[in-house]
């Protein structure tokens, strides 16, 4: 019984380090891309990549830092920006629905491939299910699909 609790423990330390080892440079990167004068390139090219599935060039930045580094980060930018009314809500809803599926890719697929998953597939997967829904969303919808006043409680 000690010998299994402390092999358990043993690799949980070991993927918690793995785990650390990860998210630390991600979160660094992030804060270190959001203050570069280029991020704002970065962002008007890939408005030229999301236009087609329904997204207009305020919702980029949320778009991508949520792809990026995870939906807490996408969120936030998310709220902010729906809070200031940069954004309308046919666009905080598409934008939701793309993250709720493919938030974190970098991270997530980083995570999981130390443990054996590939990257491959994770990506692919995700990528393509999240467009696939976000087309059929955008093209279903032409007007708001709620109310402002009600995309941001």
């Amino acid at each position: 019984m000690g010998i299994m609790i402390t092999d358990i423990a043993i690799g949980l330390g070991g993927l918690l380090l793995k785990v650390f080892v990860i998210i630390m440079p991600l979160m660094v990167a992030l804060e270190w891309v959001r203050t570069r004068h280029w991020f704002g390139g970065f962002i008007r090219n890939g408005e030229n990549v999301f236009r087609p599935f329904g997204f207009l060039p305020p919702a980029m930045l949320s778009l991508i830092t949520g792809l990026a580094f995870g939906i807490a980060y996408g969120a936030g930018v998310l709220i902010s920006q729906s809070r200031s009314g940069e954004l309308e809500a046919r666009q905080i809803v598409l934008v939701s629905a793309f993250l709720g599926i493919c938030h974190a890719i970098v991270e997530d697929t980083l995570l999981f491939a130390v443990i054996g998953g590939s990257a491959w597939i994770m990506v692919t997967a995700r990528l393509l299910t999240a467009l696939v829904v976000t087309l059929v969303l955008a093209r279903l919808t032409r007007g708001p699909l709620v109310q402002p006043s009600e995309a941001v409680r």
